[in-house]
């Protein structure tokens, strides 16, 4: 059965472990990501596994079962780029389809239907010999076609935008790699001062999609557009020549009753009048109109004085004129818009999706030491995974054909472990309360994995710091990266620093919240919120983040939601 790979992203992502500073707890997410020092019992092994041997003694068993949750990291800002809709919402490019080949239905006649019928009224009156009814024929045919040339001039400045803004979007998205995030956990916890210990158990994924949009498929829409514009060049000025023409033939119209000699403009009598003066005017005009329309160059017969012409030369505009008009690339050939030009459109971008399916098996212990006289705790999370590479390379129009014969063909497995230590320490009474801070390093072994296509993927560590505030009712806490991290495959390099805390009800219901920067992202601003319910010991935690913005793209550039049960003795 056939899948897009975003589908299959969702149902498989997830933050392994190797990926950066995340962590599947749905307490810790809401408290900006906090945990190193906060984590409660079931989350240790995650953020830091000396907090096995770091707790209070009331605290004898924590199980988390399970703990789901779904993200996506769009820091560079792909989806933003991507929506090339948005720049097009104040433009109608229907309207401008309609214009040019016309509605039988709504009445409105095609461009060319326009131009034919202004030219026909216009050979009414280039005789010198016109009636009125003639002149407004003529009038009303002209304004229709300036009406039409109008509207679509109006679209097409507003395309001109859309379009300019739309190739500098899709000419970044390169740059603008978005991975797709979400894990499925579980953990069992025993915390002792002595001899603390824990399992987990967590599978997910990091699937990350970059575009590469063709030089090709930009250009192609550059000349779609530059083609147009260039016909409706045309056509404005056929447009504004039979305005000149119909001016014209109005000014003549009114000098010829007050002639010397009204059926013959040339007459020496009418020499320095008015009324020849318009004839030449309109004369002139005529002829540029008919250059225009029929190309080449036409004279004008010109009044000289005494009784005689002469005729002036007039020629059309340009190279070309609208009936004629072929453009460069052949998108109009002979003033027709060839099917041609918007054949094979989108089929030179790509999209490259390469992710990463982590299955994670780790068991952490940890126990109090001293050492000169201080009292701290050391963990250790030694750990399996089972990692699976996905990387392939699809046109656009073959997103939705890829299935899972696809991601089997183009999958390579890897089998390895790696390392997590911990230290923690506490100081008590502190503030009406504890304070405890963590340091962790997690993944201590560099690796390196190639994917089938000899993508490098790389894992390296990640050193953490956080210190944390406990009384019976709030936790405050604050957690700070100490290296950058990469992610494994697409996405966005990360150095976060979070701050949150929790109001806790007589353990019953809490109330979290919390605010999250990663520093490797310009303006990077996250809001956490979470909510849990924890009678008797037995909690059910639902949390959301998202970035602030007043721009939906914006923001659900780092957002996501998590939900667990656990239970806490």
């Amino acid at each position: 059965m056939q899948r897009s790979l975003l589908a299959l992203a969702i149902l498989t992502a997830g933050t392994a472990s190797a990926t950066p500073f995340t962590g599947n707890d749905t307490r810790s997410n809401a408290m900006g990501n906090t945990g190193v020092a906060s984590a409660e019992s079931f989350a240790a092994s995650q953020f830091n596994p000396a907090l096995l041997s770091a707790y209070d003694d009331d605290v004898d068993f924590g199980l988390q079962l399970p703990s789901l949750r779904l993200a996506i990291d769009d820091g560079y800002g792909f989806i933003k780029a991507a929506n090339v809709t948005e720049a097009f919402e104040g433009t109608d490019s229907d309207a401008i389809v309609v214009q040019i080949n016309g509605d039988v239905g709504a009445g409105i006649p095609s461009l060319d239907d326009a131009v034919t019928q202004m030219t026909s009224d216009a050979s009414d009156i280039t005789d010198g010999t016109f009636t009125q009814t003639e002149i407004d024929a003529f009038n009303s045919s002209n304004a229709t076609l300036n009406n039409k040339i109008n509207i679509i001039q109006t679209e097409m400045d507003k395309l001109d935008v859309a379009v300019t803004d739309t190739n500098e979007s899709l000419t970044t998205l390169e740059d603008r790699p978005i991975a797709i995030l979400g894990s499925i956990g579980t953990a069992i916890a025993i915390p002792r001062s002595g001899l603390g210990l824990a399992l987990h158990l967590n599978t997910g994924a990091n699937i990350g999609i970059r575009a590469n949009i063709a030089e090709t498929d930009l250009t192609q829409i550059s000349n779609i557009f530059s083609a147009t514009t260039g016909y409706t060049t045309e056509a404005q000025e056929l447009s504004q020549l039979s305005t000149n023409l119909s001016n014209a033939a109005s000014a003549l119209n009114q000098a010829q009753s007050g002639a010397a000699d009204p059926n013959n403009p040339c007459a020496a009598v009418n020499d320095g009048s008015t009324f020849q003066t318009a004839f030449n005017n309109f004369s002139i005009a005529q002829a540029k109109l008919q250059a225009e329309n029929d190309g080449g160059s036409v004279n004008a017969t010109i009044c000289n004085g005494g009784g005689t012409t002469t005729t002036s030369s007039q020629s059309q505009t340009g190279s070309t004129n609208l009936a004629n008009y072929t453009d460069a690339n052949n998108v109009y050939v002979n003033g027709e818009l060839q099917a041609s030009a918007t054949e094979g459109l989108g089929e030179d971008s790509t999209l490259t999706v390469l992710g990463a399916n982590v299955i994670e098996l780790g068991i952490s212990a940890a126990r109090e030491v001293t050492y000169l006289g201080q009292t701290f705790s050391v963990g250790v999370t030694p750990k399996l995974q089972s990692i699976q590479i996905f990387e392939d390379t699809v046109a656009f129009d073959e997103f939705d054909t890829i299935d899972s014969s696809t991601l089997s063909r183009n999958t390579t497995s890897v089998f390895t472990g790696n390392l997590d230590i911990g230290v923690a320490k506490n100081w008590y009474n502190v503030m009406k309360g504890d304070v405890r801070a963590g340091l962790v390093v997690k993944d201590i072994i560099p690796q390196t994995f190639e994917s089938s296509a000899g993508r490098e993927l790389h894992i390296s560590p990640k050193a953490r710091f956080g210190v944390a505030h406990d009384t019976r009712f709030s936790t405050l806490a604050l957690d700070f990266d100490l290296t950058e991290n990469e992610p494994l495959g697409y996405g966005v390099t990360t150095r976060y620093i979070g701050l949150g805390g929790e109001l806790d009800a007589f353990n019953w219901m809490k109330i979290r919240a919390g605010y999250r920067n990663n520093l490797s992202v310009e303006s990077s601003h996250v809001i956490t919120t979470g909510l849990g319910f924890t009678p008797f010991g037995v909690g059910l935690d639902i949390t959301g983040w998202f970035s602030p913005s007043s721009e939906w793209e914006e923001i659900i550039q780092d957002a996501g939601i998590a939900t667990q049960f656990s239970m806490n003795w």
